[in-house]
């Protein structure tokens, strides 16, 4: 995925400090998001994540367009996002973002895990099989939560995080055999989220996941 969108409202009327955000990637949006979130400034307390593709910010108290002005804050991301300001509502104008569907990355939840070369191949775990596959027929859904301290349900996940996975049913987790293929069993292990973008492969002979340095790309859906 190329360059991604979201609108920004002004919580104090419908008419002004809209803006269009433009980012390098959808990548980029979720850890800007990291960082104004938990920046502990007052751009924290007032700007929202209503979805993906949607915030609201208070102009008068943080204006969400000086979060990549403000080191404290989101600094680092001055290449990689920009804030344009949209016509007032009585202009009559409102640039329209292109659709985009995705799978919002929030902690907790629970994704079936997709090939982006092959859309067609899903991660699945037999029901009388711990390995997981690779499977055209079948899937599998999986709960993928961060591993840090304190509650982390509800919270977007960035590449860097430390996750793991569970099958609901039954509460095994998702970890590595002594081969390398992923396996379902009490045993926790812990991966990175970025692991997601090449972390991982189908070995073809077997249509087994196995762990890796130089993988294949997943998506969530």
């Amino acid at each position: 995925m190329g360059v991604f969108y979201a609108y920004a409202k002004n919580v104090n009327d419908d008419w002004r400090s809209r803006y269009l955000i433009v980012f390098a990637s959808r990548s980029v949006a979720d850890e800007w998001w990291r960082a104004v979130s938990e920046s502990g400034t007052r751009f924290s307390n007032i700007i929202r994540r209503i979805s993906p593709q949607f915030y609201t910010h208070d102009y008068d108290v943080a204006c969400i367009a000086d979060t990549i002005k403000d080191v404290r804050v989101a600094g680092s991301f001055l290449g990689k996002v920009f804030f344009t300001l949209l016509n007032d509502k009585d202009s009559r104008i409102l640039s329209v973002i292109p659709e985009q569907n995705i799978t919002d990355h929030i902690s907790g939840n629970l994704f079936h895990i997709r090939s982006k070369s092959d859309p067609r191949e899903f991660w699945y775990c037999p029901p009388d099989d711990d390995r997981v596959y690779a499977s055209r027929k079948e899937r599998t859904q999986f709960r993928i939560r961060l591993r840090r301290e304190g509650s982390t349900d509800g919270t977007v996940m960035i590449g860097s995080d430390e996750i793991c996975l569970s099958k609901p049913e039954g509460g095994n987790y998702i970890c590595m055999g002594t081969d390398g293929c992923l396996v379902a069993a009490q045993r926790l292990d812990t991966f990175k989220f970025g692991d997601l973008e090449g972390g991982f492969e189908c070995k073809r002979a077997s249509k087994t996941i196995v762990k890796t340095n130089v993988g294949e790309r997943w998506e969530l859906v």
